[in-house]
């Protein structure tokens, strides 16, 4: 059973009716406790979230670029703010991960609703 705040979902879709493209596309769902986590860090690091912002194609960031002169010290204290995080206790998922598509999820859900009832009985 899912429940509200159980980290981030990435649900892929097929391409809606009327889309001409021929790509598959990706369509992203954050739970409100990413967000929530998210607007913390952004909250906690404006300035790191503003450097990005500015650069937002940059496959790596120089510490420095981002923060000014030694930059690069402010790399430890946000690793220990993450640190922190019950979230950084959790197992990451390989970027070839594929998923389900919004569908698949909810058939998934609905089987795992008929199943706890029948269990209750």
């Amino acid at each position: 059973v899912w429940l509200a705040g159980d980290s981030v979902l990435v649900v892929g879709s097929k391409a809606e009716d009327g889309d001409n493209r021929q790509e598959e596309r990706i369509q992203w769902e954050y739970t409100p406790k990413a967000i929530r986590l998210i607007e913390s860090y952004r909250s906690k690091f404006p300035q790191l979230f503003a450097g990005i912002g500015k650069m937002p194609n940059e496959k790596r960031y120089d510490a420095n670029a981002i923060f000014g002169p030694n930059g690069e010290s402010w790399l430890p204290v946000i690793r220990e703010w993450l640190n922190q995080l019950s979230s950084s206790k959790l197992p990451r998922s390989p970027v070839t991960t594929q998923s389900m598509s919004l569908e698949g999820v909810a058939a998934v859900q609905k089987a795992a609703n008929v199943r706890a009832l029948a269990l209750q009985k």
